[in-house]
């Protein structure tokens, strides 16, 4: 018994860091969405598009459930973008 939970153990862990990512990455296209609905008119239309390109690609790998280097790599991605994003809406106001 205890050696077929040490075999399990090492997939346990992937799975517990993909939900970690996961829910990470839910939280995160939610702020950045809720940003982008309540500041479209104060921030250029390209970073607006390039916000919405990255969550678009972030929820594919979520929804096609993808290894957790690909949702972290999509979730670094979008990061900088709402970094980005959040720097022109504190310069704007």
């Amino acid at each position: 018994m205890i050696l077929e939970s040490e075999r399990h153990q090492a997939s346990d862990a992937v799975r517990k860091e993909l939900a970690a990512v996961r829910n990470e990455s839910e939280t995160l296209l939610y702020t950045t969405e809720g940003a982008l609905e309540g500041y479209q008119d104060v921030v250029d239309p390209e970073t607006i598009q390039a916000a919405r390109e990255s969550c678009a690609r972030l929820r594919l790998l979520i929804e096609q459930n993808q290894d957790v280097a690909q949702v972290r790599a999509g979730y670094q991605e979008l990061e900088a973008v709402a970094f980005a994003l959040a720097e022109k809406l504190y310069g704007a106001t």
